[in-house]
């Protein structure tokens, strides 16, 4: 399996994610150019498996978190970000209920889901593996 073409923040690690969560990545990249085709940039992933800490050297996940692999029995990294800062927020929240929607029906009723930072610079979905 493959990722399309998706922009990487900088620093983003998505070498080891989960054959499902690719999966439904592939589909979340195609509802992104249907319902965002002002965004220039594209879909932005901000945040695979890598491990990153604050300025304080605080992780900036959880310490449970599912985008740390140590934290997976599956040894895969199953949790992504998505950049919302860059598009509408109202239609932000519309697009985290479809692709809700559409994975559960196409894939299953496998993922958790929730828009984080709302109407912040870091506003993005966050998209884990149950």
């Amino acid at each position: 399996m493959y990722l399309a073409n998706m922009n990487l923040k900088s620093g983003v690690d998505i070498s080891q994610l989960h054959p499902t969560l690719i999966r439904a990545m592939n589909a979340i990249y195609k509802l992104w150019g249907a319902v965002f085709p002002e965004d220039a940039d594209g879909l932005t992933i901000t945040s695979g498996h890598e491990v990153v800490m604050d300025e304080a050297g605080k992780l900036i996940h959880s310490p449970k978190s599912k985008h740390y692999i140590a934290n997976n029995d599956s040894g895969f990294g199953e949790a992504i970000d998505i950049r919302y800062n860059d598009v509408k927020q109202a239609k932000a929240a519309i697009f985290t209920g479809i692709v809700w929607q559409v994975l559960t029906l196409s894939i299953g009723d496998l993922f958790v889901m929730f828009s984080e930072r709302m109407l912040t610079d870091s506003s993005h979905l966050h998209i884990q593996l149950k």
